[in-house]
């Protein structure tokens, strides 16, 4: 059985509506990119509630009967314009922002190595405390990976928002054929003038698949092991 939110539809095609009519007419003056459209649609699903369904015509019936309702649509609509005003505000600044499609740009048919989400916690050796404004870079053999889309930076610097903590989206590797388990190590890195600098290595076993998964999925994580600086002093 399939569920779904139907809700999660409906935003999106209003959403797609009035960005391709501010597409044609430049009225409002904001970005129509993909990036800026996903994320309004983002800011108003986290502020409707969702209903779900799990058939065909049960989808079809509900959004028949949810479009019915024209203060439904109006507060969708209005949710839209408050979720393109937040995104003027906090435009991705590792976005390019030219129309163009992020996802899947450099995508081929075939088979694939495909990466889960790497994530971990860098602390201070000494305190424990999770260390912030620190750059962490991933690399495979050598080489700075390629990450799925300029939403995920690779070097990545943690933040005080999110304290210690630091997430990579690798691109997938190219295979000849599905059903191949490999072993990849990789390589953290870091270089701060407060801590002496750190190499991390851990591998991977990854089994190609005949698909290219370039969408966030909160079950396929790879957490490493807490990881500790020592101070340079």
């Amino acid at each position: 059985m399939e569920i779904h939110n139907i809700v999660e539809d409906i935003v999106h095609e209003t959403a797609l509506e009035i960005f391709q009519d501010e597409e044609v007419s430049k009225k409002a003056h904001f970005c129509t990119c993909s990036q800026c459209l996903k994320d309004a649609v983002c800011f108003v699903l986290n502020r409707i509630e969702p209903v779900y369904v799990f058939s065909s015509r049960g989808a079809s019936h509900f959004k028949m009967n949810y479009l019915d309702n024209l203060q439904r649509k109006a507060d969708i609509v209005a949710l839209i314009h408050k979720g393109i005003e937040r995104v003027i505000k906090v435009k991705r600044p590792h976005f390019p922002h030219d129309g163009k499609e992020i996802s899947k740009t450099d995508m081929k048919e075939g088979f694939y190595f495909n990466f889960p989400i790497i994530s971990g916690k860098m602390l201070d050796s000494k305190t424990f405390a999770p260390v912030n404004d620190i750059g962490i870079s991933l690399y495979l053999k050598g080489n700075l990976m390629k990450m799925i889309n300029p939403n995920w930076q690779n070097p990545y610097v943690i933040s005080s928002i999110t304290p210690g903590i630091f997430s990579f989206f690798p691109f997938p590797l190219e295979a000849h054929k599905s059903g191949i388990q490999k072993e990849i190590e990789l390589e953290l890195t870091t270089d701060h003038k407060q801590y002496n600098p750190l190499t991390y290595y851990f591998k991977l076993n990854l089994i190609s698949e005949n698909i290219f998964e370039d969408y966030f999925n909160y079950k396929n994580y790879y957490d490493l092991k807490d990881i500790h600086l020592i101070s340079a002093k």
